[in-house]
């Protein structure tokens, strides 16, 4: 099963795989689709 960060971080503390309401409350405000990570980051 593959699944986005934000559903692995939710299963994890919920303990089962969260519901639709449960995942977009957790993510309201993260702008999911324009996280870029630092050059610094990659290159480390």
């Amino acid at each position: 099963m593959l699944a986005s960060t934000p559903v692995v971080v939710l299963s994890a503390i919920l303990g089962r795989i969260p519901n639709m309401d449960e995942y977009k409350a957790a993510v309201e405000g993260i702008n999911l689709t324009k996280f870029i990570p630092s050059v610094k980051e990659l290159t480390v």
